[in-house]
């Protein structure tokens, strides 16, 4: 009980003394962080990469419209025909990029890269080829997907992964 008087009057002594004290001052609480981006506040466009050996290579842009905030993991990717409908198997996951969290202010862009398996490679009957119109894209921890047009080659049947996707990473 004396060590806390005696801290409580320090600063009645001090000015009793003509000393200066220095006020307290409360530090400021670290800015929250930014929130996960929304669906709404992304446009997503689809680009040819290149290909080789049976792979083509397909990246998706993540460029933010909204207020900042941060993507992290993978997107969820299926493919849709021309008529709209899904074909096939939605895209699994490659682990080339590490999981980051992406930050993305206003204007700024990241990534994540489709790779497609040429659907030719596989039994027609297990894949039954046809011709993709787009791509359905939920970013990393959404539950709106959005598009982004692509054509490509597509297996309507599911049972075949004949695509896999990259966690967002930045643009180089």
């Amino acid at each position: 009980m004396r060590r806390f008087a005696k801290f409580l009057a320090a600063p009645a002594l001090a000015a009793g003394l003509g000393l200066a004290t220095v006020p307290a001052t409360a530090s400021a609480a670290p800015a929250a962080p930014p929130g996960r981006c929304l669906s709404q506040q992304l446009t997503l466009t689809a680009q040819y990469e290149g290909g080789a050996a049976g792979t083509t290579g397909i990246w998706i842009l993540y460029t933010n419209n909204g207020t900042t905030c941060t993507l992290r993991g993978y997107p969820g990717v299926s493919a849709l025909g021309t008529a709209g409908r899904t074909l096939g198997s939605p895209a699994g996951r490659d682990p080339v990029y590490p999981v980051t969290t992406q930050l993305l202010k206003h204007g700024w862009s990241v990534m994540s890269l489709i790779l497609l398996g040429d659907v030719y490679n596989y039994p027609a009957a297990q894949c039954q080829p046809a011709k993709g119109a787009a791509f359905r894209v939920y970013p990393p921890g959404a539950y709106n997907a959005d598009t982004a047009a692509y054509t490509f080659e597509a297996c309507r049947k599911p049972g075949i992964v004949y695509m896999h996707t990259t966690a967002v990473f930045k643009t180089p």
